[in-house]
């Protein structure tokens, strides 16, 4: 008896060759944090064994761990960066796509294929600061007005630091006092402390 509900697939997902190269969804799977059959283009395999860099490498011992332990297999199904091809690919075997930034949603909708973001998925996990939190942060640069200073979190969102500018290449305790939302994430503003 066969079970009407079983998914039938060879592969849940499918991941490009950004997503490949970010490393981040890689340690994702090796985490056990992704469940299913997961497949990778064999040509992105064949493109790291070439590639030169520290990074390359270790992306590539990353792929190689997780192909040995049966979690990813390599598919010749795909040739080229093409999401014409992973679309494709996704509705043959019912697949979703795993991707690193955003794609063209309109024709993953229109064929009723899911796709997940790499980059959404970080920006959801990524730590909020609200007005009294306190961070440490280096202040790297000179702000807009005179006395500011800017610094970075470890998540990539800029502090702009009241009389900070004095503290260019030092570490000080900042005090956030607010934020906005802009396109390219929260900017906060604090004062040292």
């Amino acid at each position: 008896m066969f079970n009407l509900f079983k998914k039938v697939s060879k592969y849940d997902f499918i991941i490009d060759r950004n997503a490949v190269y970010d490393q981040k969804i890689l340690k994702v799977v090796a985490y056990n944090f992704i469940f299913g059959k997961i497949a990778v283009p064999k040509y992105i395999y064949n493109e790291l064994k070439r590639a030169e860099g520290e990074r390359n490498k270790e992306t590539l011992i990353i792929l190689n761990n997780l192909i040995k332990k049966g979690i990813i297999d390599l598919t010749d199904e795909i040739e080229g960066n093409n999401y014409h091809k992973y679309l494709k690919f996704c509705k043959t075997h019912k697949s979703s796509l795993i991707t690193l930034g955003e794609i063209k949603k309109r024709h993953f909708l229109y064929n009723k294929v899911k796709y997940f973001s790499v980059e959404q998925l970080s920006r959801l996990l990524s730590r909020s600061y609200y007005v009294g939190d306190k961070v440490e942060i280096y202040i790297v640069k000179q702000g807009k007005e005179k006395t500011q200073g800017v610094g970075f979190l470890c998540n990539g969102s800029i502090v702009v630091v009241k009389d900070g500018e004095k503290h260019i290449g030092n570490k000080v305790d900042v005090e956030i006092t607010g934020s906005i939302k802009t396109s390219m994430g929260t900017m906060y503003f604090g004062e040292i402390v």
